[in-house]
């Protein structure tokens, strides 16, 4: 979409009505940074210089393809500096934020993504702001603010011993991985995406350990985002239920003429209790002979009114336990690992759940919300197999495709508009939308449009003022 287009498309006269509004303010703001020894010639002819309408159109196509309003504010923010202070020499990044804060409406550094989301949206659509949907779409848990405290993290509901930054795991690659390709959302136009929702769980090595922890036996890590970059293995892989519907979905568009795309999506901080890499990963650091009694029967009593009645009990054998997890479903494991995750049981000698949770995470996805989606996507091919592949630890079947590359980590609130829109439209509960999306993500299918391709853009350019 070239320059032109994106603003005198249909939601392109929204923007551009929106800046033409800024006009005054802006030449006000110059003016009043600048001291009043600049006239008002002065003023707009500098005015003119940062107004992406006016004439920066060269240099928004030049600077970053794609990114337009982002592409003129990052100019008009390297030009600031050298043009504000031969105007009146009043400190350079003060002059420059002024600048930048005023033509994009609001102060990126103090609202955050969501603000920026509200102000760029049209005033005359009466549609919901990115921003907006991104905010009705966070539950208030997401956001709670112990987790501003380092020893919080929501890969564990409890407080950790060691802040996750802190966390160091003993990493080894063992495989080549097909080299990431970074993709760009305005290439994708028209085709048609849906989601792999997985968890977090590194792929492409073993995990030894963490910190001064190290495991008896290493665990060869086998999932989350980078499972399609592995060799000899699926696009996807989950229990045939889901792979069979997710193959359905996808084929059923392949015959229609369409070339679907699956786009990683995360799950939340704790999915990785599903997989038997947790679990491999906390039998390594399983000791039942340091457990004391009282964490042991408080923690036997709890699985069975849980109803995990597979659980063999907290003082036998490391052999026996893990046998019965292998042959739990994974919901039990589940269920193990979220009662283990308490402080008490970590006093009692069970093993640190938070920080095995930290460990067996991709670094890339540490600390993202939620349903962010794109750090891998690839084109499949919709066939379902339990033994084409390399089998895959946790999950019986999987779904053939080839790897594309990286679109970089994007609200899922942006990536998946409709399905989000039709959650707050009906008035449900932004806290069961991971509930929701799981259940239904065989079947999510979302047009990349031009709304989706402008939301991203804005989305990426209000991240890039906030580094």
């Amino acid at each position: 979409m070239g320059l032109l287009d994106f603003f005198s498309s249909e939601a392109g006269q929204g923007r551009r009505k929106w800046l033409d509004r800024q006009n005054d303010e802006l030449l006000e703001a110059i003016q009043y940074f600048a001291g009043p020894g600049v006239d008002v010639k002065q003023a707009t002819g500098l005015l003119n210089m940062f107004n992406p309408v006016n004439d920066m159109g060269e240099a928004m196509a030049d600077t970053r393809d794609g990114d337009y309003i982002g592409a003129a504010i990052n100019t008009a923010s390297a030009l600031a500096p050298a043009a504000a202070w031969k105007l009146a020499g009043s400190p350079a990044d003060d002059i420059a934020g002024a600048v930048t804060d005023t033509l994009a409406g609001f102060n990126v550094k103090a609202q955050g993504a969501m603000d920026a989301g509200r102000q760029f949206a049209g005033d005359e659509s009466g549609a919901l702001s990115w921003g907006d949907r991104i905010e009705q779409s966070t539950p208030s848990a997401w956001i709670d603010p112990k987790y501003e405290k380092p020893q919080w993290h929501p890969a564990s509901k409890t407080s950790m011993s060691v802040p996750a930054g802190e966390i160091d795991p003993i990493w080894a690659d063992t495989v080549r991985l097909t080299d990431e390709v970074p993709l760009s959302i305005e290439d994708w136009q028209g085709r048609l995406i849906t989601p792999a929702y997985g968890d977090r769980t590194r792929a492409g090595g073993e995990l030894r350990g963490y910190n001064d922890t190290v495991f008896d036996d290493p665990v060869r890590m086998l999932g989350g985002r980078d499972f399609m970059r592995e060799p000899e293995t699926g696009l996807w892989a989950s229990e045939k239920g889901p792979m069979s519907a997710k193959g359905k979905a996808v084929t059923r568009q392949i015959e229609a003429g369409e070339n679907p795309a699956l786009v990683y999506t995360a799950m939340n901080s704790q999915s990785g209790d599903f997989s038997t890499l947790m679990m491999d990963a906390v039998m390594n650091q399983y000791n039942p002979k340091v457990i004391s009694d009282d964490a042991a029967k408080v923690f036997d009593d709890r699985m069975a009114k849980l109803g995990v009645d597979a659980w063999p009990g907290s003082k036998s054998s490391k052999e026996k336990i893990n046998e019965a997890l292998k042959n739990m479903p994974g919901s039990s494991r589940w269920q193990v690992w979220q009662e283990m995750d308490k402080a008490a049981y970590k006093s009692g000698g069970f093993p640190d759940i938070g920080q095995t949770r930290v460990a067996i995470t991709d670094p890339e996805l540490l600390d993202v919300t939620p349903f962010a989606s794109g750090l891998s996507v690839g084109r499949p091919r919709a066939d379902v197999s339990d033994d084409k592949f390399v089998p895959h630890p946790s999950y019986s079947h999987q779904i053939d495709g080839d790897y594309e590359g990286t679109l970089g980590n994007l609200p899922g609130q942006l990536v998946w508009r409709d399905f989000f829109e039709a959650r707050r439209g009906a008035g449900a509960s932004s806290a069961s939308d991971q509930r929701a999306f799981m259940m239904s993500s065989p079947s999510i299918m979302q047009r990349v449009d031009q709304q989706m391709i402008d939301e991203i853009s804005q989305f990426i350019f209000s991240q890039d003022r906030l580094k």
